[in-house]
C-alpha cells in the first residue's frame, strides 16, 4: 500500500495556511518551516516517481535512492513541533503504525504511483453523482448505487462494455455475465 504523497503535501500546505491565519506572535516558525520542507520533499518524491515511470531513470536506480530519502525524511521530522496539527503530521511521517512505512512503497514496486490519483479518478463519478443528487435517500439506495458502480467500474477496467455486461447480467443471469468481468472465466455448464 502506498500513501498518497500529494495528500501529504496538501496537508502540509493546509497546516501552513492555518498557522498563517494566527496572530503573528502566535505563529510557530518551526512548524511553518517543517511544513514547507515536507511539501518540497513530497514534490521531490513525486518527481522521482515520474522520472522512474517515464524511463528517465531506471527502477533499480530509483530504488537505490530509498535509504537516503528515508534518512532525509527522518532529518526533516527530527524535532517536535508546538503547533498540534504540524506535530500530528510529523508523527504520521515517522510512526510506522500511522503510515510512515507506506511512504516509499513506490520505490519497492515498479510501476506503482507515488500518489493515488488513479483511485481519486475512479471516485470522481460517484462524487459528482452525490453532489448533483444530494446523495441517496436510503441505506438500500446507497448500497445499490455502490454495487452497481462497482460492477460498472470492474467491467470498464476489464475492457468490457458495461452496458453489454449489465444486459447479460440482467437477462441471462450472473453465471452468463461472469466472462464479461473475468476474461478467463467460463460459464459453469454443469
Amino acid at each position: 500500500r502506498q500513501s498518497c504523497l500529494a495528500h501529504l503535501a496538501r496537508k502540509a500546505k493546509e497546516i501552513s495556511q492555518q498557522i498563517m491565519m494566527l496572530p503573528a506572535n502566535l505563529r510557530d516558525k518551526s512548524s511553518l518551516a517543517f511544513c514547507s520542507r515536507v511539501r518540497e520533499f513530497m514534490a521531490m518524491l513525486c518527481e522521482v516517481g515520474h522520472k522512474r515511470n517515464s524511463g528517465e531513470i531506471a527502477f533499480s536506480k530509483a530504488r537505490k535512492k530509498k535509504r537516503s530519502l528515508q534518512l532525509r525524511l527522518i532529518s526533516i521530522c527530527s524535532a517536535s513541533l508546538k503547533y498540534p496539527d504540524a506535530e500530528n503530521l510529523r508523527q504520521r511521517l515517522i510512526n510506522p503504525d500511522r503510515g510512515a512505512n507506506r511512504i516509499f512503497t513506490f520505490l519497492d514496486i515498479n510501476g506503482m504511483e507515488p500518489t493515488n490519483n488513479h483511485a481519486e479518478q475512479s471516485l470522481r463519478l460517484p462524487v459528482i453523482f452525490r453532489k448533483i443528487t444530494f446523495g441517496n435517500r436510503s441505506a438500500l439506495g446507497a448500497a445499490t448505487f455502490s454495487t452497481n458502480l462497482s460492477l460498472i467500474t470492474t467491467a470498464r477496467r476489464q475492457g468490457t462494455d458495461p452496458i453489454q455486461f449489465l444486459l447479460s447480467l440482467l437477462i441471462d443471469g450472473p453465471v452468463a455475465a461472469l466472462p464479461f468481468l473475468y476474461r478467463n472465466a467460463a460459464p459453469d455448464t454443469s
